[in-house]
């Protein structure tokens, strides 16, 4: 059975700080979108979108949560990776909102914030991913047909996070007004890192690596119960509870039919 380093008590620690602002500005915005709206200054005209950055906000912090009762390394390095991403498409999101103020012409303090705290969950991330550096990677063991599910749901993440990171006008064709251009980037960089997280479980095909970031997907199915059906972005929604709700069960099915084969024929990957 492979092993994976264990987590020592200050990165634990450390990767508390992005755990608390995934919960923080995860659950605000998702909970209470208007009372978010009106409590950080933004205009609270596409609730929908504050409760989609909210959701995948909070998948981070959801993902973390459970690495860390498990404590290895393997556990969380991709949601690391992930996290790393989010946030320095966060400090793009920032600096654009610095440069040029989407909502009446100001910097909210909200956007101080965030930029503060990406720079800092940047600098963890990218420290522990440096001292892990050289940390083996475990064995693919996952079936080849959960592979396409990752293919498929990264594929949508991408489009779902670079379209409002890049081009967040263009949400006007789905018919949002598109007014708070901030809080759609930063919708767009929640999902952006969703998108090279699945690239890396591409990489890694393995169960121990990949389980936690399939439960950072869990949160989306809670968008589709807010009303999400009456959108467009809908699609997004039930790429990942799709591939959450099969990959997971099957992926248990899968290991236990692995079980009684043979040593010699595993499963595929």
């Amino acid at each position: 059975m492979e092993t994976s380093s264990r987590l020592n008590g200050l990165e634990r620690w450390l990767l508390a700080l992005p755990l608390a602002g995934g919960l923080v500005f995860g659950l605000f915005p998702f909970l209470v979108p208007v009372a978010f709206a009106s409590f950080t200054g933004f205009s609270g005209n596409d609730p929908f979108i504050y409760r989609l950055a909210g959701a995948a906000t909070f998948g981070y912090a959801v993902a973390l949560a459970l690495g860390l009762q498990q404590g290895t390394w393997a556990a969380v390095r991709l949601v690391v990776i992930a996290v790393l991403t989010f946030n320095l498409a966060s400090l793009y999101a920032c600096s654009f909102e610095l440069l040029s103020p989407s909502t009446n012409g100001e910097v909210k303090p909200i956007v101080l914030l965030i930029l503060a705290t990406s720079i800092a969950i940047v600098t963890i991330c990218g420290g522990l991913l440096y001292r892990h550096r050289t940390d083996a990677r475990p064995t693919p063991n996952i079936a080849t047909w959960v592979g396409r599910f990752i293919v498929v749901a990264t594929i949508v993440a991408l489009v779902f996070g670079l379209t409002p990171l890049f081009y967040p006008q263009l949400n006007h064709l789905f018919g949002f007004k598109v007014t708070d251009l901030f809080l759609y980037r930063q919708a767009g960089a929640a999902t952006l890192g969703y998108a090279v997280m699945g690239v890396f479980e591409l990489r890694s095909r393995n169960w121990q690596e990949i389980r936690w970031p399939t439960a950072a997907f869990t949160k989306i199915d809670l968008c589709d119960k807010m009303k999400a059906c009456e959108h467009t972005l809908t699609i997004y929604d039930s790429v990942f509870c799709t591939r959450l709700i099969r990959g997971s069960h099957e992926q248990r099915l899968a290991r236990r039919l692995k079980s009684h084969e043979p040593q010699s024929s595993g499963i595929s990957s």
